[in-house]
């Protein structure tokens, strides 16, 4: 097989043309391109057979190279241009936000964010550093018209950013405050506080303070570190209360309706908590960094699954710290899905430690034939062996992840 790298035979362009086309069709016969690389990857689920599995692990987004297409080695075969592109690698990946075929990332130890392009098969950074410098880029969310809201500890604002994702002005108030999550929902902005531990509502247009929900304590509707909002699809506001170890969830007037989780190194409870989603069902999504995976609760408050775990293999978790859910964007994770998985919506999920960035799954049905637990008997001993004892007699251990603490911010 031809090698496309390296000095070049002299070839007439006509030749040259025909050859670039063949070697372009074997390259998307091949798979290359998208986000990861899908060949000789295992199919890990969750749970794994023989019960029904309802997530899938699809791939990684590490790098720029990972969402890039390949029509610049076709343009510098054809045209003979030495185009090098430089490769952005993200760091300490934070808060996420799917929208319109675009993930954006915060990287909080780079300071920037970070757009993965699915329609456009690019990477870009913004704001330009060069002209808006970000301090700790905590999350990130959409409003109504495609503008965008982003959380910034150190600076102590919300940025606004058009729909060209350019700075616009900033929120803050006059006491000063810590936001280290933002969302837009019904026309006011929530931003979770950590100097006040409370949950700060604004004017998203004027950037007028209208109210606070909730104070500093450990009582039920009081926070000590509220590190993540979300809104559920019955209105409610959740709260991720990370130095309680649990998830309140509140109704429209600021009530509790329900607590979620509590101190526990067991499957139902909480260690470190550091992010929160919830999908169209009401069904929670909660990431643990201490034992590395992310639990899911009803809407009642039962556990449903966990996945991740610590461990370099795929799916596999490390110092994760938070959840995003799209419903948008599927298309572009199919060519990853398991023949007879169904992907419904895809979640993705950020480590701030190791080589994986961003691991993204997809959430739905496993339309297969589920074999029978006698007949599974030793049949899938290294799925097993990976994915360990089920939920329901799993015990973690909150000293595992200690060697990666400080590496936490």
């Amino acid at each position: 097989m031809w090698q496309l790298r390296g000095k070049r035979a002299s070839m007439c362009p006509r030749a040259r043309l025909a050859l670039a086309l063949l070697s372009c069709g074997l390259l998307a016969l091949a798979g290359c391109g998208g986000p990861g690389e899908a060949a000789g990857r295992p199919i890990v689920l969750y749970p794994p057979l023989p019960q029904r599995p309802r997530i899938q692990f699809l791939c990684e987004l590490n790098s720029s190279e990972d969402v890039r297409a390949s029509q610049n080695s076709f343009r510098q075969f054809i045209l003979g241009e030495d185009v090098k592109r430089p490769v952005f690698v993200m760091t300490r990946p934070h808060g996420m936000l799917f929208h319109e075929d675009k993930l954006y990332v915060c990287d909080s130890r780079a300071k920037i964010g970070v757009i993965f392009d699915f329609k456009r098969r690019d990477l870009r950074l913004f704001p330009d550093p060069k002209a808006y410098r970000l301090g700790m880029p905590g999350n990130i969310s959409a409003g109504a018209a495609g503008e965008k809201y982003l959380a910034d500890s150190a600076r102590g604002e919300v940025i606004v950013f058009d729909q060209q994702d350019r700075p616009l002005r900033s929120i803050t108030r006059q006491e000063g405050m810590k936001p280290v999550d933002v969302v837009w929902h019904e026309g006011k902005l929530y931003v979770a506080d950590m100097r006040s531990n409370s949950v700060l509502v604004f004017e998203p247009k004027t950037g007028r303070f209208e109210r606070q929900i909730g104070k500093e304590g450990e009582t039920p509707g009081a926070f000590k570190w509220p590190v993540k909002v979300a809104f559920g699809p019955q209105g409610h506001l959740y709260v991720c209360d990370l130095l309680n170890a649990r998830v309140q969830e509140l109704d429209g007037k600021g009530k509790v309706v329900r607590v979620y989780g509590g101190l526990g190194d067991y499957v139902g409870k909480m260690v470190r908590p550091r992010g929160i989603a919830v999908d169209r069902e009401a069904r929670l999504y909660v990431v643990d960094s201490a034992p590395e995976h992310v639990q899911m609760f009803d809407s009642e408050g039962h556990v449903l699954l966990l996945f991740g775990g610590s461990g370099p293999g795929p799916g596999d978790m490390s110092l994760p710290c938070g959840v995003a859910i799209s419903y948008e964007g599927v298309e572009h994770f199919a060519q990853y899905a398991a023949p007879d998985f169904q992907i419904e919506h895809l979640i993705f999920v950020s480590n701030q430690f190791g080589p994986k960035k961003v691991n993204v799954y997809g959430f739905g049905k496993y339309l297969g034939a589920v074999p029978a637990e006698r007949g599974q008997e030793g049949g899938n001993q290294e799925q097993k062996e990976r994915d360990g004892p089920p939920p329901e007699k799993s015990r973690q251990d909150p000293a595992g992840a200690a060697r990666k603490a400080g590496e936490e911010k």
